[in-house]
Formats: structure tokens, C-alpha cells, sequence
């Protein structure tokens, strides 16, 4: 009888550990985000390696607490879209390479599988950054710590749609 290997598939497992480095823009202007960030980093990817969800959420929640607060600290909104929307692809991500893992197998072939919902949570993290950028700029100048507040919120709610 052959065992079925049930750790993370490597294809999203390895994009969530990526995409969650790029997360981490935003701590480039506030050091405190900088080090909730890396902390949510951490426990990211050792929830990815370990095939730990709670892990994994958790190192997005961290992630996304350092925009949070790169953001209250001035980061420019260019940088926080980017956070925000790489904290949500790389938690969806590495969500996606437990579950697979636990369901099929990480020996399963599940590239295209994977590709196509990547590149589904890429596209949808893009068009609504995007959108919200375009909101921001025609709402016209300076940074209200309303619209920043909202536009966290939103993130947080698209994350939640696509669980």
C-alpha cells in the first residue's frame, strides 16, 4: 500500500512565500511595520512548510497589521496597495497548498489547477488595488486617514470573498 505524502503542494506552498515577501513593502517606510511584518513573514512560511492554517492566517493578519501601521505612519499609498493586496494572494496561496495537499496529495499533479488560481487571486487583488488606487487619485489630494482605513477594510473583505 503506497502513503499518500499530505504535506503543502510545492507549486503554491513556494508562490506564498514569494508573493509574502513582496508583502512586506511596506515596511520599508515605518520600522515597527517593518518588524510586524517580518514576524508575519515567518509564521507565513512555516505555516506553508508545516501545513499549519492557523499559522498561515496569523502571518497574514501580521502582514497585514504592518500595513496598517506603515500606513498610519505615512507610507505612500502606492506601497500599501501592494502590501495589502500581496498579504491577501499569498494567505489565499498558502491556504490553497494546504487544502490540495490534504485533499490530493502534494504529489498529485496540480499545476494547471494551481497556475489558474493564482493567476484568478492575482488578477482580482490587481483590479481592486488598481480600482482603489484610481478612487484614491480622483478623490484628490492628501491622505485621509479615513479613505486608508476604508481601503484596508475592503482588502480584508475581498480576502474573506475569496475563502
Amino acid at each position: 500500500m503506497t502513503r499518500i505524502d499530505r504535506s503543502p503542494t510545492a507549486v503554491s506552498g513556494s508562490a506564498a512565500v514569494a508573493i509574502g515577501l513582496l508583502a512586506l513593502a511596506p515596511g520599508v517606510y515605518d520600522l515597527t511595520a517593518l518588524l510586524a511584518g517580518v514576524v508575519g513573514f515567518v509564521a507565513l512560511a512555516v505555516g506553508v512548510t508545516r501545513g499549519v492554517t492557523g499559522a498561515v492566517t496569523i502571518g497574514a493578519t501580521a502582514l497585514l497589521l504592518a500595513s496598517v501601521l506603515a500606513g498610519i505612519d505615512g507610507a505612500p499609498v502606492e506601497a500599501l496597495l501592494v502590501g495589502v493586496t500581496a498579504t491577501v494572494i499569498a494567505w489565499d496561496a498558502g491556504g490553497t497548498a494546504i487544502t490540495l495537499g490534504d485533499q490530493l496529495g502534494s504529489d498529485a499533479d496540480t499545476v494547471r489547477l494551481e497556475a489558474v488560481r493564482l493567476g484568478a487571486s492575482a488578477l482580482v487583488g490587481t483590479v481592486t488595488a488598481v480600482g482603489g488606487y484610481a478612487v484614491y487619485r480622483t478623490a484628490g489630494g492628501g491622505v485621509p486617514s479615513l479613505a486608508l482605513l476604508c481601503l484596508l477594510v475592503a482588502a480584508a473583505l475581498l480576502a474573506s470573498a475569496l475563502r
